[in-house]
């Protein structure tokens, strides 16, 4: 749980820092979930499909 909350929280400072282009550090930081045992890859597709059917 603490990995998860610093791969977060890391992903968001730099997202509002603006010093990168914020797809890019979004998608590091998923993929830093997946490769840290975080989430699993089909979790994480089925959570961004579920995103991307219900806009709400």
């Amino acid at each position: 749980m603490t990995v998860a909350a610093s791969i977060f929280l890391i992903t968001y400072i730099v997202i509002i820092s603006e010093k990168f282009n914020k797809a890019v550090v979004a998608l590091l930081g998923a993929s830093l979930m997946i490769f840290a045992g975080i989430l699993t890859q089909e979790r994480a597709v089925v959570t961004g499909l579920l995103c991307l059917w219900n806009p709400h």
